[in-house]
């Protein structure tokens, strides 16, 4: 049952806003360049509360116990000392940290979400991830950020291929500016779009990522 309350729990219900919860994987060595940072959109829904209470649940969703942990943080704990973002940080044996966070986006698609306020069906989700090579070599240091959300496929593509540019931005603006299917050999995983490199060495990397509930 969902952790909010009944007040909330509204069939085909519309908001203004979608809150996806978002997981991420931090490994304690590098990624060999080429691979995208390790994120998967768990959710999306219309009402913060249904959101919280899915983050709380989503590393016992993916199967994750509290045995692969050597410690385990949520927002529920009083001296939660994280941004607002995220609700559960937790760090593996393995030395790999965990986070997930909830990320919030107009829902300028109208989006209804089911009696516990979630958004179901198939989504198609751009996201910007920004590798900081400049500050960081190992390119351990990265965020990414839902840039959009389609139910159809070829409109996420469409928004993915334009995400990185706008009237002052063009792909001149970048030293690489890599598009897929432009040309063969390509670096990244296949779900990558765009990459892009600024002048002084940051990574862009816009992705689509397809999710059916």
């Amino acid at each position: 049952m969902s952790g909010h309350s009944d007040s909330h729990r509204h069939s085909n219900h519309h908001n203004k806003n979608l809150y996806h919860v978002k997981r991420v994987v931090h490994r304690p060595s590098p990624d060999p360049r080429g691979t995208k940072p390790n994120v998967l959109i768990c959710g999306t829904y219309t009402f913060l509360p249904g959101a919280r209470q899915a983050a709380l649940r989503a590393l016992a969703n993916e199967g994750y116990t509290p045995d692969l942990f050597e410690t385990y943080h949520s927002r529920q704990e009083p001296e939660w000392i994280h941004e607002d973002g995220v609700v559960v940080e937790a760090k593996a044996l393995s030395g790999e940290v965990f986070m997930v966070l909830i990320e919030t986006e107009p829902n300028s698609l109208g989006l209804v979400s089911d009696n516990d306020g979630m958004v179901t069906g198939t989504l198609y989700y751009v996201i910007r991830t920004v590798i900081d090579y400049y500050n960081d070599r190992s390119g351990n240091k990265w965020e990414t950020f839902v840039e959009g959300t389609f139910r159809d496929g070829v409109a996420a593509e469409k928004a993915a291929r334009s995400c990185l540019l706008d009237a002052n931005v063009s792909r001149e603006s970048f030293t690489e500016y890599d598009v897929n299917n432009e040309k063969e050999g390509r670096l990244w995983d296949d779900d990558v779009v765009v990459h892009a490199v600024a002048a002084n060495g940051t990574n862009y990397l816009v992705s689509i990522q397809e999710k059916s509930l």
